[in-house]
């Protein structure tokens, strides 16, 4: 069976729509359980949470390092970001013993102790979890300068050995029963580490062929910016998409001129300390 798991991501983006865009409710985060995956479920008793792994989950995944910076009023071609921020991990740390897992028909693999990982929220088969992922440079044949990211969650029995995309902030993760890797329990020292600079975007994506707005989310941190989810947004009764995101209001809406493009307006500009939607 395959199993998923998908980022706690903060869901707090807002449109004029003739329909909800998004599921959720006011809590701050949401299980976002993508398609394929199973409802939550219990295969076997689950590890204890202790009162650290309880603080981490109630931490963002990502933290704002300044102010959001909104493009200029103007008018925007597809692939263009109107909003962008300079994030980095809320949860991080280094292991403090070696991580070794072997599948059934392949080599033993390691973590070595003082390997930085970083932590998210995710939700999965079996609820809300806090999951720890080794980002790692150099992995990737003939792409020494990529980077590649393993996660440790836990699966029916144990910690996992999965590997995830993108690699500083995979949004979901998956794995086959049938040829999982077991690993032994990561033991995390929480510390800062150093991790390449992250920056956060909120790009324009086009229109569909309903005339909606295609909104993508993308992070990057020096490999080009990778993309984390998509979402299309509906548009008022004046024609343009009100766009809610970090405190701010964006207006988009075709350009007269050039229909593939969107003209943009800043309504409301962004706060420094708002929630980070991804």
């Amino acid at each position: 069976m395959i199993r998923k798991a998908a980022v706690l991501a903060a869901v707090a983006l807002v449109a004029v729509l003739p329909r909800p865009a998004l599921a959720g409710g006011g809590a701050p985060y949401t299980t976002l359980f993508f398609p394929g995956s199973p409802p939550p479920q219990r295969h076997s008793p689950r590890p204890a949470m202790d009162d650290q792994t309880r603080a981490d989950l109630k931490l963002p995944p990502l933290i704002a390092l300044g102010p959001p910076r909104p493009a200029a009023a103007g008018r925007l071609a597809p692939g263009d970001a109107f909003l962008q921020l300079s994030v980095r991990h809320g949860v991080t740390g280094v292991l403090v013993s070696d991580v070794s897992a072997k599948g059934r028909f392949g080599k033993k693999r390691r973590l070595p102790a003082g390997t930085s990982v970083f932590g998210i929220p995710m939700g999965g088969p079996d609820g809300r979890a806090f999951v720890w992922c080794a980002p790692r440079q150099g992995e990737v044949k003939d792409q020494p300068k990529a980077w590649s990211v393993t996660c440790l969650p836990f699966g029916d029995k144990a910690n996992l050995w999965v590997e995830g995309k993108p690699a500083m902030m995979p949004v979901s993760l998956d794995w086959d029963d049938a040829n999982i890797r077991e690993t032994d329990i990561p033991d995390v020292r929480r510390q800062p580490v150093s991790l390449p600079p992250l920056t956060l975007s909120y790009v324009f994506a086009g229109w569909d062929a309903k005339g909606w707005l295609k909104l993508e989310y993308r992070l990057d941190w020096g490999e080009s910016p990778q993309l984390l989810r998509t979402i299309s947004l509906g548009p008022g009764a004046d024609g343009a998409v009100s766009v809610k995101l970090m405190g701010g209001r964006f207006m988009l809406r075709p350009d007269p001129n050039t229909p593939a493009d969107a003209a943009f307006a800043v309504a409301a500009t962004p706060t420094p300390d708002a929630a980070i939607e991804f």
